[in-house]
């Protein structure tokens, strides 16, 4: 499998991908509140977690990924989510958007 195949993720899309610590200052609660259509993910591990879970059932949570495994997960995602609410864009989308 190509990691730019967009089976690996079967869900419905669109795919929105959160990638981070799980934990309260990101705010990813934020986005997990919203009303989108299709798939969430949250991939990564931290205090929020179990918590997170156990609130949003149809969420799909990965523990956190590392080099090819987290590219393929970057690479079938449709939108990328930054929920943290600063205004300061972090290198991650620096780098995600060149």
């Amino acid at each position: 499998m190509r990691i730019r195949d967009k089976g690996f993720i079967p869900d419905p899309r669109p795919v929105f991908l959160y990638v981070g610590r799980v934990a309260v200052e990101k705010n990813i609660e934020a986005f997990l509140t919203l009303d989108l259509p299709e798939t969430k993910y949250v991939v990564g591990d931290g205090p929020q977690l179990k918590r997170l879970m156990r609130a949003f059932p149809s969420v799909r949570f990965v523990r956190a990924k590392k080099g090819e495994a987290l590219a393929k997960f970057y690479a079938t995602a449709d939108v990328f989510v930054f929920p943290n609410g600063k205004k300061v864009p972090n290198s991650l989308s620096i780098t995600l958007f060149r």
